[in-house]
């Protein structure tokens, strides 16, 4: 430092204690050895200062925290939210299946009534019918008889296909032996009928099933062989019924001409779409399988609780009301 500067300047010089020490020379040039000094104190800036970064510290902590509850809250309504909405559609699918249950009920009451019907009067009818023109027939001449003989043949093949029908309405085997019973019969009498062979395995299946879960599976089956006589132009059928995985599983596989199952075709004149609403209320698979010329699979599981007696339904319904 010059002799004639009064003072000096030091920049970028950090908080703290110093010590600033001058030492002098006269005008001879004789040097002051023991010179003086001053202590300095540099106070940091405030933004350095300790209770600015506690401060700091303390503001950031708070920050974080809140935005820490305010996540927290988030997922636990986000949650809440979902649960709720989990809740009404367990909700709606229980009231479903409760409503697909009492029209499945309803819809085999139906039935039962019609086949009655059908058994206890049209049948009866009929009989009567072919009786009196029995009696016609013994009181007219030989080449007279002949017609009426053939018109009571017409009547009483009007009153067998009555009867069939009136089985297929309601057969008395499902209500009374039981669903292996009742569809071994079917399929017996499907192949009898329609020179069809169909071959029946049964394994590992409940000896009582819910009434729901066996009319839906045999309304299914027949569905499929009903399926099998009109559309499939098929030789062969096999129909299995086999308890898998808690539940009953139905297959019925032909050897007929098949078709693209992708493309859907005819979905509803093969009533694909009634087994779909058949399988579904009851928690069950329906699964397709077919290809062009290489026949047609379908299988149908319905899962089972209790042994079987209790079709996997949330409070299903167990007689029609």
């Amino acid at each position: 430092m010059g002799a004639d500067e009064r003072r000096a300047t030091y920049t970028n010089l950090p908080a703290g204690e110093y010590t600033f020490q001058v030492l002098g020379s006269n005008h001879r040039g004789i040097w002051n050895e023991t010179g003086t000094s001053v202590r300095v104190t540099l106070l940091p800036p405030w933004w350095q200062t300790l209770w600015f970064r506690t401060a700091a510290m303390i503001t950031v902590v708070a920050l974080l925290f809140a935005a820490h509850r305010l996540r927290v809250k988030y997922f636990v309504e986000t949650d809440r939210r979902l649960e709720e909405e989990i809740q009404k559609r367990k909700t709606t699918e229980r009231t479903l299946a409760r409503t697909a249950s009492k029209l499945i009920y309803a819809q085999e009451d139906e039935r039962r009534r019609i086949a009655r019907d059908l058994h206890d009067g049209v049948s009866q009818r009929i009989a009567a019918v072919a009786m009196g023109l029995q009696q016609v027939a013994k009181d007219l001449p030989e080449d007279k008889e002949k017609d009426i003989v053939a018109i009571e043949n017409e009547v009483i093949d009007v009153s067998d296909e009555v009867r069939r029908i009136s089985h297929d309405l309601h057969p008395s085997l499902l209500e009374h032996l039981g669903l292996v019973t009742a569809l071994e019969k079917h399929c017996t009498n499907v192949a009898e009928h329609e020179d069809l062979r169909i071959d029946f395995h049964a394994r590992d299946i409940p000896e009582s099933l819910h009434p729901v879960a066996e009319a839906s599976l045999y309304r299914i089956a027949q569905e499929c062989l009903q399926n099998v006589v009109k559309h499939a132009r098929a030789t062969r059928v096999e129909v299995t019924l086999e308890g898998v995985d808690s539940g009953i599983l139905l297959r019925v596989e032909d050897d007929g001409a098949g078709f693209d199952s992708g493309q859907s075709p005819g979905s509803g004149g093969l009533g694909l779409v009634s087994m779909e609403e058949r399988v579904r209320p009851l928690k069950g698979r329906f699964v397709l399988h077919s290809e062009p010329g290489k026949g047609t699979r379908i299988e149908v599981w319905i899962p089972v609780e209790d042994g079987g007696a209790t079709p996997r339904v949330e409070n299903a319904v167990t007689e029609p009301s």
